[in-house]
């Protein structure tokens, strides 16, 4: 249901941002599964940072403002796939309302964590035109702040207690809302993997292409899942 990723080279970031607003004026995408018909139901749940020059500009700014000397190589963003779930029984589930919660508790999470509140968001951009389940990119800078200081450090921000944690948490403050049912998000075969799959995900993994296709290849500037741990 949820896939965590980060990023360190700003040129990706830069492609990574126009692909989350369709910003590739050409329309023509290198994901196969785009349908541009459908891309005007496509809605951004954080604040309009503007374009995706300006969404760069302001990541750099703040960069500049938090961890000036970070090394070059450091990780600047992140980014939480959040897949809508498709219950048995054929159940249904609000999409607005799980997506806007989804939203309200990462925001709140890592706005907490990193002292700068929904500042600490990117964009937030719900994409419905690529076939099979609908799912939100929570696209985030990875600050942490502790005795008053914050910093760009994804290492201690996303370690592997938060990915085994995050899963269970998101479900309770969904089933709080009454949006999901328990097991909705978490299930047996979740637990047994420490928190990173889902019955959801499963199921939409076989439908659903990984949009950043163009740096699949590129392992190293990623970690998914919680497969190594960097910066």
């Amino acid at each position: 249901m949820a896939e965590f990723a980060k990023y360190r080279d700003m040129h990706d970031i830069e492609h990574l941002l126009k692909h989350y607003g369709r910003q590739n004026f050409s329309g023509r995408y290198r994901n196969p599964d785009i349908d541009t018909s459908k891309t005007g139901a496509d809605y951004n749940l954080a604040p309009d940072r503007g374009n995706y020059r300006k969404t760069l500009k302001y990541l750099r700014e703040k960069l500049q403002e938090i961890s000036p000397k970070q090394r070059r190589d450091g990780v600047k963003m992140c980014d939480w796939v959040v897949t809508l779930p498709k219950p048995s029984g054929g159940r249904r589930i609000d999409e607005k309302q799980f997506f806007r919660e989804s939203y309200q508790f990462l925001k709140d999470r890592y706005g907490s964590k990193s002292g700068l509140g929904e500042d600490v968001v990117l964009s937030a951009y719900v994409h419905k035109d690529e076939g099979g389940q609908p799912h939100m990119h929570f696209a985030f800078l990875p600050v942490l702040e502790r005795d008053g200081k914050k910093a760009f450090c994804a290492r201690d921000l996303i370690d592997k207690a938060e990915l085994k944690s995050i899963h269970t948490e998101l479900e309770a403050h969904l089933v709080s809302h009454g949006i999901c049912h328990p097991g909705d998000i978490v299930s047996g075969v979740t637990k047994a993997q420490g928190g990173n799959r889902t019955v959801a995900q499963l199921k939409a993994d076989r439908d659903r292409t990984r949009e950043e296709s163009r740096w699949d290849a590129d392992r190293d500037d990623r970690d998914r899942g919680g497969s190594r741990w960097g910066d």
